[in-house]
């Protein structure tokens, strides 16, 4: 094959892929791996994303696309990443993890009704455009309750997707779309929230910087290159939230188009041209994957796996 090929690696709730295409979007080489997630001992509602033991598994299904496609790792162009909405991933400083947990991770529900109870989840919906039931604010208070000593060593947070991104180029980036699903956003202003950010007792710097999907953000490294088989300094490029991705993927890239996107979870969507906010808070808004969009959906939780 001498065309250049591009690979997308995606963190599932289920499972991880690596794909291949082809300039023209037609799939050359697809490998999965299924993965579970383990409760955290003594803390109801938990779920624990085990970053190496995931990160072995999203090398495996590297390596076996590319076999599978019979090229060469030379052959890919540029490598991009997705995975899950609301998933997170914290660090030490040098980008070393401290824990991480998927996006079904409940067991903030008790900081999340705390949350609704004194107005500050209204507030963080009216700015954010999403629940706190599974997203980032209640989870920092539960760590900030229940383990002080890791809520003061967090040097970094990022969304799932984002740490596949920096495992194997060693940026710290995020994009809108991804980012917006941690309820940490502005998203008139499509970045993090700073209001929030303080609301949770953290500092913006924790937070990466956010580009538009599509941006180059660095190459593969070494190390990243021996785990993997991609070759050294291949392009990395921000990607985005798998649902939004999904919709581009498909071409749902003008307002007022309805689309149901189905996987493990299924959303209802429709794209916006403005940050509209649900009155009665029944949707949720987040960022879409095309600059000066917004995509407000519903989720059927589970629906995939039922």
């Amino acid at each position: 094959m001498s065309e250049p090929l591009t690979m997308a690696i995606d963190a599932g709730t289920g499972s991880c892929r690596a794909v291949l295409f082809d300039p023209a979007g037609n799939q050359v080489a697809l490998a999965q791996r299924e993965w579970s997630h383990s409760v955290a001992p003594g803390v109801p509602g938990s779920q624990v994303f085990d970053t190496d033991r995931n990160w072995k598994l999203i090398c495996a299904c590297i390596r076996e696309a590319l076999e599978a496609s019979g090229v060469g790792a030379g052959a890919v162009a540029a490598v991009s990443t997705t995975s899950m909405r609301e998933g997170m991933v914290l660090y030490y400083s040098r980008w070393r993890e401290i824990c991480a947990c998927p996006n079904v991770d409940s067991r903030a529900g008790e900081e999340a009704t705390q949350l609704v109870q004194t107005g500050a989840a209204q507030d963080i919906y009216e700015r954010a455009g999403d629940w706190v039931a599974i997203t980032a604010p209640a989870r920092f208070l539960w760590i900030a309750k229940h383990e002080p000593a890791v809520f003061a060593a967090i040097a970094h947070a990022g969304m799932l997707g984002d740490w596949i991104l920096t495992r194997l180029c060693g940026t710290f980036a995020t994009d809108s779309s991804l980012g917006s699903s941690s309820g940490m956003f502005e998203l008139s202003r499509r970045t993090w929230s700073e209001h929030v950010i303080e609301l949770v007792g953290l500092e913006p710097d924790v937070f990466p910087p956010v580009h538009e999907s599509g941006t180059v953000v660095g190459g593969v490294t070494a190390a990243a290159a021996a785990a993997t088989g991609l070759r050294e300094g291949t392009p990395c490029v921000v990607g985005g939230a798998d649902t939004q991705l999904g919709l581009v993927g498909i071409g749902v890239v003008e307002p007022g188009r309805f689309t149901v996107v189905g996987g493990s979870f299924w959303q209802h969507t429709v794209v916006l041209d403005e940050p509209v906010i649900d009155p009665e808070a029944r949707l949720r808004t987040l960022c879409h994957a095309v600059p000066g969009q917004w995509m407000m959906e519903g989720v059927g939780f589970y629906s995939g796996l039922t």
